[in-house]
């Protein structure tokens, strides 16, 4: 969870930003595309705007709530402690409390367990331990049945978008799942280039401002010279964007980001707390899951 500090500061970074931006242009005598009062804001900066009943100052920022209920599951999971055997079992056993839920129609169940996205973070996980332990006859049905769950489910997505078709969304996930394959089997290792190396640095930072600031931009340039033409304008949103993606990676990435994740870090060392507690009241936090073996006994 310490690893999603980075994103967080981020995410933060964009919001002010996109507040600022929000403002010179109401004070020149323009219309934000942006909410920019102050209790839209806050709740903004709380990273769970939806909940507290705000809009969204980045449209895009609606896949960190999914996020942090991702990581209050695994903070429960956390407290019983993790092992390998513990991670295999908790993905099946989410993906079958996750459909249960939909049996029932629960919206309680589907906001706590994520319904519509249990079968990709349960792939992530099974990846990611193919990654870490090697691959396994276990860890390949647990892909292949949160594989199976997301494109199940992911029908109920397509039906919200009239322009978009299951076969064509259904391959394209697997696409990327075949890549996310590889890349946990190693098989992707020559593909060390810096270049695209930070190339895909800037996807997330990116991300956050293409729609919030890239699209105005855009919009703004074709407003201003309509002769110009709108794939040039569109070309001047996308540049605009990745400079600021590329600003990002700079100064809150490879700034901010590690001086807040060391911190954290810093804080959540048990260890001087530990030699404050009177013998006989502290109890031994479990193991990391790096210490766990995948391998049955007499592999």
């Amino acid at each position: 969870m310490i690893s999603s500090t980075t994103r967080r500061a981020r995410s933060w970074a964009v919001v002010l930003l996109v507040v600022a931006m929000g403002t010179v242009t109401v004070l020149i005598g323009q219309r934000s595309g942006a909410p920019t009062d102050l209790r839209t804001t806050l709740g903004n900066l709380t990273m769970i705007p939806g909940p507290l009943g705000v809009d969204f100052t980045a449209g895009v920022a609606w896949t960190l709530w999914v996020e942090a209920r991702f990581y209050l599951l695994m903070g429960a999971l956390l407290l019983i402690g993790l092992t390998y055997l513990r991670v295999v079992a908790f993905g099946f056993l989410w993906l079958v409390l996750a459909s249960i839920g939909r049996e029932l129609e629960s919206a309680v169940l589907d906001e706590l367990l994520l319904s519509q996205y249990a079968g990709l973070f349960v792939a992530g996980i099974a990846c990611y331990l193919m990654h870490r332990f090697g691959p396994n006859l276990l860890l390949w049905l647990l892909t292949g049945f949160a594989w199976c769950y997301t494109l199940t489910v992911l029908e109920d997505r397509v039906a919200t978008h009239p322009t978009s078709d299951w076969p064509v969304s259904a391959a394209v996930l697997t696409g990327f799942l075949v890549l996310l394959v590889l890349a946990a089997l190693s098989r992707l290792r020559h593909l060390q280039w810096r270049a695209l190396i930070y190339a895909g640095a800037l996807t997330y930072p990116f991300y956050l401002v293409h729609q919030s600031v890239g699209i105005p931009v855009a919009r703004g340039v074709l407003k201003a010279g309509p002769s110009l033409g709108l794939l040039p304008s569109i070309a001047v949103g996308l540049l605009f964007s990745l400079l600021l993606a590329a600003v990002l990676n700079r100064y809150v990435d490879r700034g901010l980001g590690p001086l807040l994740r060391r911190h954290l870090t810093r804080a959540l060392d048990p260890a001087p707390a530990a030699a404050r507690w009177p013998r006989g009241q502290g109890r031994a936090l479990p193991g990391p899951l790096a210490t766990a073996d995948p391998r049955p006994a007499g592999d």
